[in-house]
């Protein structure tokens, strides 16, 4: 086992650097969504106050382990109800899907660490999934897949490697870089409590909304543009189904502008996406527009 005081520059170096690799960014972007919304979210901050473990680390875990379903454990995505035949084995059944989370989560955190900065939750999910991929010197795609740092190798089994395979699944600091790149701050210090600002009467400034509504319509122009996709003649297909990511990419450069506290590394990979999306875009006019 690695100590988070012995690892942690090396997950600060690796999560500063982190980008999600193109061709994932929609699919992470849609699990973010998810995994935030009025369904999840809540029970992710009650196992949170329980735990010390921020809301967004549980959520990024109970998508790795069974996709985010609740009737599962968040041991290792066995069914709740019974016991669990895979690693660990022998837990279960629960009465309720908390239950099982906070077990898994204490049971997984022996220090009793308070889990709420992006580095520390890469290294308390490589811990909880287990150290088995710094055997063979490969970075963890339960991790670190679909980002840049994914590397190949993967246990497809329990205590089965296989050094060719590769991960399909989102791994937890896409997912997070995701969350970030969908307006959700990953609070640092107070996540867990909920801690929230007295409400005011004050509106927002009239910026802000225009800012809002600018955005929302060119989320809608995207949608439009993907809902095309497929029905019109293939060279054009090829054009629609690349608006929307663009139209993404613009959105969120508008909400960038706006947010002072927008990391250098977000603004990087934010570039980057970017550069890769026109580029698609301008293949695929030049793919339409040959003879």
């Amino acid at each position: 086992m690695i100590s988070w005081q012995s690892g942690q520059s090396g997950y600060t170096h690796l999560w500063a650097d982190c980008l999600i690799q193109p061709a994932r960014l929609t699919a992470a972007t849609k699990v973010a969504g998810i995994l935030d919304d009025a369904q999840h979210k809540p029970r992710y901050q009650a196992v949170a106050q329980a735990t010390g473990v921020a809301w967004w680390v549980i959520a990024a875990i109970h998508c790795r382990e069974s996709g985010a379903d609740f009737k599962t454990q968040l041991w290792q995505g066995d069914p709740l109800n019974a016991r669990s035949v895979h690693d660990p084995k022998g837990k279960g059944p629960y009465s309720s899907w908390e239950q099982c989370a906070i077990e898994a989560i204490k049971a997984n955190n022996p220090g009793e660490e308070q889990v709420q900065t992006p580095p520390k939750a890469c290294w308390f999910a490589e811990n909880y999934n287990g150290w088995g991929y710094q055997q063979h010197g490969t970075n963890s795609p339960y991790v670190w897949a679909a980002t840049n740092w994914q590397q190949p190798g993967k246990y497809t089994s329990d205590h089965h490697w296989d050094a060719a395979a590769q991960d399909t699944q989102l791994g937890c600091a896409a997912i997070w870089k995701a969350m970030i790149a969908n307006g959700q701050t990953l609070d640092t210090t107070t996540e867990n409590k909920e801690a929230k600002p007295m409400a005011t009467t004050t509106q927002p400034a009239p910026a802000d909304v225009q800012l809002d509504q600018a955005i929302a319509t060119i989320k809608h122009v995207g949608s439009i543009a993907s809902m095309f996709t497929g029905f019109l003649p293939k060279p054009w297909n090829q054009v629609a189904a690349t608006i929307e990511p663009l139209a993404e990419d613009v959105a969120r450069w508008i909400d960038a502008a706006r947010n002072q506290q927008t990391s250098s590394a977000d603004v990087q990979a934010l570039i980057g996406l970017t550069i890769q999306h026109v580029g698609a875009l301008a293949n695929a006019f030049l793919i339409k527009t040959a003879p």
